[in-house]
């Protein structure tokens, strides 16, 4: 279970990077929730950083559970080509 934020509609790229969300992150982060952002390219620095900065981070590794990895786009359709 968790929380998303469509940080996307954000004019300020540095929104992630404001002391009341990083309070909200580390909230949500204590209460042991997951916060998907959706986020535009030029968030991606910010996210970043508030990524980095949020206890339990890496958690998933210590656990010897595979972390996340972002994945390589792929164009539409997926799988082999017909024909």
């Amino acid at each position: 279970m968790g929380v998303r934020s469509q940080v996307q509609g954000e004019a300020d790229p540095d929104y992630l990077d404001r002391p009341e969300v990083r309070r909200g992150l580390a909230a949500v982060a204590d209460a042991g929730l997951v916060f998907d952002l959706v986020v535009r390219a030029d968030q991606l620095p910010a996210a970043a950083r508030a990524a980095a900065g949020q206890p339990g981070r890496g958690r998933a590794a210590r656990a010897g559970r595979r972390p996340c990895r972002p994945r390589r786009a792929t164009p539409y359709p997926v799988g082999r080509p017909t024909g």
